[in-house]
């Protein structure tokens, strides 16, 4: 498996684990409208899609410059 699809895999790990936790989440509401738990739902998945793009950004960036740190030391 190559890098390519590890890092597709890492990324449906992380939505089908978002989504998972926030169906617990509005399961656990007592009055809830199937739309709006839908959207609720979504949305919460979609920040956290988006903080695991940044994190992997930022861990790319910091594989970047790692060697640079260290030379300069």
């Amino acid at each position: 498996m190559d890098k390519i699809e590890s890092e597709c895999i890492d990324r449906e790990l992380a939505r089908w684990e978002a989504r998972r936790k926030a169906k617990l989440t509005v399961a656990a509401e007592p009055d809830s409208d199937p739309r709006a738990a839908s959207r609720i739902v979504d949305r919460y998945v979609r920040q956290q899609m988006d903080r695991w793009d940044a994190q992997q950004q930022n861990r790319a960036i910091a594989s970047k410059l790692a060697p640079l740190l260290s030379k300069r030391r």
